[in-house]
């Protein structure tokens, strides 16, 4: 009886490791500036999920929530942030960071929260955001940010709120920003925008907050925007 046997080879596509986040973080440390020391506790002498501002999920021991806000940091936000692929909460408001938001922030998937406010981040607005559809609160206000709003807000359908107060952003308002039914909150004031109010910003019956003080808009309010 002859056995004869076929050879397969099978590809495996290798799952993210906790390895990949400890690199991601010691990545993210290595272009911070941190004289206040903030990230000591960053070193491979303790698991990461132990680290100061570092929140891991019980079960899979994954990093899904990074604060280190009001720390003193600055330097560049490091493009391996990208790689911490169950972040959903981003905290580094009140610090020193500078240059461009990297894009690989838009590999972050599951990301919820994004608070990037009062540093000196320049560029524009990070065109791969729109593929962070689970995003819920975006603020970076008080930063040095140019160009165009993002015309892609139909893409963030769980989206509460929206903050880019004191920046340059130029341009119109985009009327995609009325697609948002789960839009509270909408602070656009201190910028150099321009055109009319769009008429969907009257499609939010649950706006709560709007703020378009200290731009150059014109035109009317728009009738409906008073329901």
């Amino acid at each position: 009886l002859h056995l004869s046997t076929r050879r397969q080879t099978l590809l495996f596509i290798p799952y993210p490791t906790n390895d990949t986040d400890q690199q991601a973080l010691l990545s993210f440390k290595a272009s911070v500036d941190d004289p206040s020391g903030a990230l000591d506790s960053w070193n491979t002498s303790m698991h990461f999920c132990q680290w100061g501002g570092v929140t891991c999920s019980s079960r899979r021991e994954r990093v899904i929530k990074l604060n280190i806000s009001d720390q003193q940091v600055g330097g560049r936000l490091s493009p391996h942030i990208g790689n911490l692929s169950f972040l959903r909460g981003l905290y580094v408001y009140q610090n020193n960071f500078h240059g461009s938001i990297p894009n690989e922030i838009g590999l972050l998937f599951r990301l919820q929260y994004l608070n990037l406010r009062q540093n000196y981040f320049t560029g524009g607005f990070p065109a791969n955001l729109s593929y962070c559809t689970d995003i819920r609160k975006l603020s970076m206000s008080n930063n040095e940010l140019e160009g165009k709003l993002p015309t892609e807000f139909s893409s963030w359908s769980k989206l509460d709120q929206f903050d880019a107060r004191v920046n340059n952003f130029t341009g119109s308002i985009p009327p995609s920003i009325g697609n948002i039914s789960t839009l509270l909150y909408l602070d656009l004031a201190y910028n150099n925008l321009f055109g009319g109010i769009p008429l969907e910003l009257a499609h939010h019956t649950s706006l709560q907050f709007l703020n378009l003080g200290v731009n150059g808009l014109g035109g009317l309010v728009p009738p409906s925007l008073y329901n």
